[in-house]
């Protein structure tokens, strides 16, 4: 009679580790039919797994008939419907790892002698993978001074942009600040150069310029000639640094304590905004007396 009572005993402990199996496969179905994801389908057949396990060990682990056989362990549904949801969490955003293009080497601008333009003009300079210029696209046009300005541009070195490590086509937002040959000069008031989409690469938005701040000429000097300086933008817009890419004393403190003080929209690379680098050069023209 004891034994028959040990038997019915484990065999209605089996009978819920069985219900609780069958329970825990109906809800697995019902979420897999509401669409989980792979993860969601692995994690749930591991957690079957776990219930059938655990009936498997505790029928194999004690003898037939013994009367001291261990409480059974009830799977914990709750956990099991945490894991499901967690795997279910859609992903994060991929993260855009872009490196700008670089300004290595540049040529000397000078001003025309011929022409009395003064102000910037603003070039979008669209570069190929192996940081060739391909196409150069005017923001701000002046006359007699744009030309002379993107014929400089086709003689520069860059380093291509990176988007995760591979070299891919990029832009680059280049400007020529033109200072008349006079000592005393009203600059022009700048109006914010802003990227044409159609004259970038497709992936690529350059950096738009919102305010320039105009170099000084040195007044103990007669010289002439240019200072090109790199401006590092980080994804927000604002300048980091300031490197002189090439520089031509004693021109060059000027045109850095300029370009430190210039206001920046960031670039964008698919859409996201990213770090940039603006090139920006600086053309002195011997002086002459003011008329």
């Amino acid at each position: 009679m004891t034994q028959l009572s040990d038997l019915r005993r484990r065999f209605l402990s089996h009978a819920r580790y069985l219900h609780s199996f069958i329970l825990s496969a109906r809800n697995f179905a019902s979420g897999f039919a509401s669409g989980f994801t792979s993860g969601a389908l692995a994690l749930g057949i591991s957690a079957l797994a776990v219930v059938a396990l655990s009936a498997l060990v505790i029928t194999a682990g004690a003898p037939f008939g013994s009367v001291n056989a261990a409480p059974p362990v009830r799977p914990n549904s709750a956990a099991i419907a945490t894991l499901v949801r967690a795997s279910s969490s859609p992903a994060p955003a991929q993260q855009v790892f872009y490196t700008p293009i670089e300004l290595v080497s540049a040529s000397d601008t000078r001003y025309p002698p011929d022409s009395r333009a003064e102000g910037v003009v603003v070039l979008d300079v669209s570069l190929t993978e192996r940081g060739q210029a391909a196409e150069v696209g005017a923001m701000r046009d002046i006359a007699s001074l744009t030309t002379i300005a993107a014929t400089s541009v086709q003689s520069w070195k860059f380093k291509p942009a990176l988007h995760d490590g591979m070299p891919v086509p990029s832009a680059m937002t280049v400007a020529f600040v033109f200072r008349p040959p006079v000592l005393i000069w009203k600059p022009p008031v700048f109006a914010p150069a802003i990227p044409n989409p159609g004259s970038s690469t497709n992936a690529m938005t350059p950096a738009a310029i919102d305010s320039v701040v105009y170099a000084e000429y040195p007044v103990d000097t007669v010289a002439s000639g240019s200072v090109v300086v790199q401006i590092s933008v980080d994804d927000m817009g604002k300048v980091q640094r300031v490197d002189a890419v090439r520089a031509l004393p004693p021109f060059t403190q000027p045109a850095l304590d300029a370009a430190k003080q210039w206001k920046f929209e960031p670039a964008r690379y698919l859409g996201e905004r990213v770090p940039s680098k603006v090139a920006v050069v600086f053309v002195f023209a011997q002086p002459a007396t003011n008329e």
